[in-house]
């Protein structure tokens, strides 16, 4: 298969961009930082700065959209929420343009979010139709990214969201920051 992804570089990109390698799929990543990504990547990939590098004629089978700044590197301050915000939302709306393009639409479309769409409710048993929506920012985050997935069943592309919570891993993840402690 032929994979694009988004957030290749990151922590968990960067494992799923080695499993994919190995199996034998060509890799595209779509990097901010070319160069550094290259260094973390899978010999072979292909790494663009921007969805522009990829021809209207290019064959994608399927998109992992995992792209977005880091949550827990900094204090939530209303600026950091908008960089926060507009690294999905913005990134995510691009891979449905590119969708539009395309001479040949990708099958698929693996669209990450996170369990903060669901907040802190404490003991109760959340539902996906049923519980109350939560008003704080992560679940605004969650939602709006997860909105901006879905315009991309409109161009017949069958969308995956996956929530996951805190990442626990050797050399990253949450582990990272705590392990000093």
């Amino acid at each position: 298969m032929k994979v694009l992804i988004t957030g290749g570089s990151g922590f968990i990109g960067g494992e799923l961009c080695r499993r994919l390698a190995a199996h034998g799929h060509a890799l595209t990543v779509l990097s901010r930082s070319p160069e550094r990504a290259r260094s973390k990547l899978p010999e072979g990939t292909r790494v663009v700065a921007s969805l522009d590098d990829i021809g209207d004629d290019e064959a994608i089978d399927g998109i992992v959209n995992l792209a977005g700044e880091n949550l827990f590197t900094r204090r939530w301050s209303e600026s950091r929420k908008r960089t926060l915000m507009a690294s999905r939302l913005d990134t995510t709306r691009e891979l449905v343009a590119l969708c539009r393009r395309l001479d040949t639409t990708p099958s698929v479309m693996v669209s990450g979010s996170a369990v903060g769409f669901y907040g802190d409710a404490g003991d109760a048993e959340l539902t996906e139709h049923s519980s109350a929506r939560r008003k704080d920012f992560g679940y605004r985050l969650c939602d709006a990214w997860e909105q901006a997935a879905r315009e991309v069943v409109g161009e017949g592309v069958r969308l995956c969201l996956i929530r996951t919570g805190v990442v626990l891993g050797r050399g990253g993840g949450m582990l990272k920051g705590l392990w000093p402690v």
